[in-house]
């Protein structure tokens, strides 16, 4: 019952980068939405721009999150793959 684990790990790093490059767009592009709801905001005053600014700020703090979790995802993908690459060379020095 012997058998191989072929890991395709040039495939994930690659999937990584891309990950961590729309992560780093996305935070970009964050900053250039906070900056334009805040011009929006000081040009109008009514119940429902509170409302609006309290329903943004929860987006926008669950967006942050989402792209902390995906650059923190990336690095665990990262950091499997240098253990499997370890690994497999520890392994090739025993045969």
């Amino acid at each position: 019952m012997g058998g191989e684990l072929n890991i395709n790990y040039t495939e994930l790093l690659e999937k990584s980068d891309i990950a961590e490059n729309y992560c780093a767009d996305l935070r970009k592009n964050m900053g250039c939405l906070y900056d334009a709801v805040n011009k929006l905001n000081g040009g109008w005053e009514s119940p429902s721009k509170e409302e609006f600014v309290k329903v943004f700020r929860e987006d926008f703090k669950k967006l942050e999150m989402m792209a902390e979790n995906m650059i923190k995802m990336s690095g665990c993908i990262r950091y499997a793959i240098d253990a499997y690459q370890k690994t497999e060379r520890q392994v090739s020095n025993f045969i």
